[in-house]
């Protein structure tokens, strides 16, 4: 059985609540063309190309090479000879000035110091023995004049060897300190009292004036050196040779400048000097062996 369906709605109707509303179609305005836009032109370059060359950044010149010649000529260090010269003027002798450690004979001397500290215990000399009947002979010798075997030794072999070291007050000749080879006068300045008085009593003459070298008795001289604030003496035994000097110097100033405001305020240094003056009994020549 089938149902009658009901027409559509009319759109003619004024009270259909869904009638569409009107749209309003702005009008063409007069004149306008009447066919389509021109196209646009667009200017496009090939595939690859360019229409405007790309920059070049500018690369940096190079300067040519110079030959040595002219880099010499040209080129400008950053310190002269004059510049060394002027730096190592304090470590350098000049005038009046002490030599500095490292002027030629000081230099010298500093490294005789320390050599002979290292090999001292080390070093037996570059001499062999003598023989059987030379020893025999210089015993006898040493027994009829009253003398010690070593005293002959080194006078025969014209050796030379630092027995004893004083240091004196510069102007009241004081002991100040003093190092022997004797272990037992090393050890006590009771016993180097009096040799000592008797070495600060010949260091000057009725005048004032100092003696630098004169005998010290018991076959030995006393090598006298100066300083600023002491004097030294050095009593040796056989013929020095020329070094002996400049070595007695620069342990002196080596003493004073260390113990510089020890001098100027005049205090006790015997026993912190006594370690330098016994570097100065290691001065010796190489002697020929005692030993029987």
């Amino acid at each position: 059985m089938t149902s009658e369906i009901s027409p559509l709605p009319s759109t003619d109707s004024p009270n259909d609540p869904v009638a569409p509303s009107g749209v309003d179609v702005p009008q063409i305005p007069e004149g306008s063309p009447e066919g389509p836009a021109p196209k646009s032109s667009l200017d496009v370059a090939p595939f690859g190309e360019l229409h405007e060359e790309p920059e070049v950044s500018v690369k940096a010149a190079i300067p040519p090479l110079l030959s040595e010649e002219e880099e010499c000529d040209t080129f400008e260090p950053d310190y002269t000879d004059a510049d060394l010269a002027e730096a190592l003027q304090p470590l350098m002798a000049g005038g009046n000035t002490v030599p500095a450690p490292f002027a030629s004979e000081e230099f010298e001397a500093t490294l005789r110091c320390a050599f002979r500290r290292a090999l001292a215990e080390h070093s037996a000399g570059p001499f062999d023995q003598p023989d059987f009947v030379q020893r025999c002979l210089w015993r006898f010798d040493a027994l009829l004049s009253s003398r010690s075997y070593e005293e002959i030794l080194y006078q025969k072999t014209k050796r030379f060897r630092m027995e004893e070291i004083y240091l004196f007050d510069h102007d009241r000749l004081s002991l100040v300190s003093f190092a022997s080879i004797d272990p037992s006068r090393h050890a006590s300045a009771r016993k180097i009292s009096p040799a000592a008085q008797r070495i600060a009593a010949k260091i000057r003459d009725h005048s004032g004036a100092i003696s630098l070298d004169f005998a010290a008795g018991d076959g030995r001289r006393a090598m006298i050196r100066i300083g600023r604030w002491s004097i030294m003496a050095a009593l040796v035994r056989g013929e020095p040779d020329a070094l002996v000097r400049n070595d007695l110097d620069y342990a002196l100033r080596r003493i004073e400048t260390r113990f510089e405001h020890d001098f100027e305020a005049d205090l006790p240094l015997l026993l912190e000097v006594q370690p330098l003056l016994e570097e100065c009994l290691l001065i010796h020549s190489p002697v020929i062996p005692a030993s029987v």
